[in-house]
């Protein structure tokens, strides 16, 4: 479908999504494009055709239902955004627990098997409690999942040079070490748990694939290399492995750790 075709699909769509909403049934606020981007709409999460898929959470296999989050932002009109303009924009993801999510819009767009964006309404054929959905998952090639968002109540596209990436300025301090070179961000997830900022981000550089756990290090610094992992693994969710590899920088301390599925509780 063309640019042109598609813009005028997401004009009736949304012109059914606000004149038809159900309350009943869960919505997810969208921006649409425009001068400041502060335009939003409502779309309920029945208005797509679903589609199964497995994936595995904590070493577990399941089975997921659900849309790719590239559809919905199709749908408010982000479509229409020049391919050589989509690395300037970036898709923030909120839950109404207060986690976020940040995507680059082109990966969103690549449709890379390195990380597969989706909105999930149902698991093992069975609707999620509301306490969970909707929930977005992010999927590697490997089926594991890569980042959790539950409760999913906005999505909001920005452009990176006019829009923060997050509206907490301490997770705004935190995307700066995602600002490095030479490498290329997957994924970007906002948690503050017990008071404390952590960014858990998916990058790839040189064709490895590598996951992170980042914390300011005036968070950090109280605790020894065991306490930090502890936090980590039984606070934060993220599933570390043997292999882990500590770094306390300036500014930061970094947590690597390889192709394991993570979790922000």
């Amino acid at each position: 479908m063309n640019r042109t075709l598609r813009w005028l699909a997401a004009s009736v769509f949304c012109a059914v999504v606000v004149s038809g909403q159900d309350t009943r049934i869960p919505v997810i606020s969208i921006n649409r494009p425009g001068v400041n981007g502060n335009a939003f709409i409502n779309v309920p999460v029945n208005a797509f055709s679903e589609h199964s898929f497995a994936v595995y959470d904590r070493a577990s296999a399941n089975e997921a239902t659900g849309f790719l989050l590239e559809r919905l932002l199709a749908a408010a009109g982000w479509g229409r955004v020049a391919d050589n303009k989509m690395s300037e924009y970036v898709v923030r993801v909120s839950g109404r627990g207060g986690d976020t999510a940040v995507f680059p819009l082109a990966e969103i767009g690549r449709r890379s098997l390195e990380n597969r964006v989706w909105l999930v309404t149902k698991q093992e054929r069975a609707p999620l409690p509301e306490a969970d959905g909707p929930l977005l998952v992010s999927i590697g090639s490997d089926e594991a999942v890569m980042v959790k968002i539950r409760r999913v109540q906005q999505v909001r596209v920005a452009n990176k040079a006019e829009q923060p990436q997050a509206e907490d300025g301490d997770f705004g301090r935190l995307s700066k070490y995602g600002a490095r070179g030479g490498v290329r961000i997957l994924s970007e997830t906002y948690a503050r748990v017990d008071g404390v900022p952590v960014l858990v981000e998916a990058w790839s550089a040189s064709g490895k694939r590598d996951m992170s756990a980042v914390l300011l290090s005036e968070h950090a610094s109280r605790w020894n290399d065991t306490q930090l992992l502890s936090f980590l693994s039984n606070r934060v969710g993220v599933l570390l492995g043997p292999n882990a590899a500590i770094m306390r920088g300036d500014g930061f301390v970094v947590v690597s750790f390889s192709r394991l599925p993570v979790a922000v509780r």
